[in-house]
């Protein structure tokens, strides 16, 4: 019976430490940036797939160890989303749609 006790326990510590360690990997480490401090493969590959492309905010996070960046501007008077990896390398382009 002390056994069971005991496995009981330990399951029950492995299984929070288990949902802690899960949550730290998927929490959101989106850290605001400065836009001059994006770098030029990451705004070229903005300006390049969306011509006209004018950023008013960027965001850096961690994204399966890779560093991506997230845009947020106007390109012809739409607005868009993009992340760019720091190499420039596109990972999604999200046109904002108005909520009216």
């Amino acid at each position: 019976m002390q056994m069971l006790r005991v496995v009981f326990a330990v399951l029950v510590v492995s299984f929070f430490v288990g949902c802690a360690s899960i949550k730290s990997m998927c929490s959101d480490n989106e850290v605001k940036v400065a836009l001059s401090s994006v770098p030029k493969a990451v705004t070229d590959t903005a300006s390049a797939t969306l011509k006209g492309f004018t950023a008013t905010e960027a965001s850096m996070e961690k994204h399966e160890g890779r560093t991506v960046y997230e845009l947020k501007g106007k390109a012809d008077g739409q607005e868009y989303e993009i992340k760019i990896t720091a190499e420039g390398k596109i990972i999604r382009l999200k046109l904002e749609e108005d909520e009216d």
